[in-house]
C-alpha cells in the first residue's frame, strides 16, 4: 500500500482516475475542435511558403483558448521541427544556387 493514510490513498486514486478520464476523453477524434483557417488552399511550393504555413500554424495555436495545452505543445513541437527543416533546406538551395552562379 503506497499510502499509511486511507483518506490520502483515496484521494490519490480520485485524482489518477481523473487525469486518466481527462486523458482518454482528449484522445477521443473530433475532441479538440480545429480552428477555420480563412485561407485553406494554401500551395506549399516553396520554402518561403512553407516556413509561412508554420508561422500561421503556431500563431493560430497560441490563441485559440479552445485547443487544449497538450494538443498545443504537440503542433508546436512540431512545427518548429518541420520549419528547422525547411530552414536548412533553404539554406542549402541558397549555397547551391551561389555555388552554381560561381561556375
Amino acid at each position: 500500500m503506497p499510502y499509511a493514510n486511507p483518506d490520502e490513498q483515496r484521494r490519490a486514486g480520485r485524482e489518477s482516475q481523473r487525469r486518466r478520464r481527462a486523458a482518454a476523453k482528449a484522445a477521443e477524434p473530433g475532441a479538440t475542435p480545429i480552428p477555420e483557417i480563412a485561407d485553406a488552399d494554401v500551395k506549399l511550393q516553396t520554402t518561403a511558403d512553407c516556413i509561412a504555413s508554420y508561422e500561421l500554424a503556431v500563431r493560430i495555436a497560441l490563441r485559440s483558448p479552445e485547443v487544449d495545452p497538450g494538443t498545443k505543445s504537440r503542433l508546436l513541437v512540431s512545427a518548429a521541427s518541420a520549419a528547422a527543416r525547411t530552414l536548412e533546406a533553404r539554406d542549402f538551395e541558397t549555397r547551391l544556387a551561389a555555388l552554381e552562379d560561381a561556375t
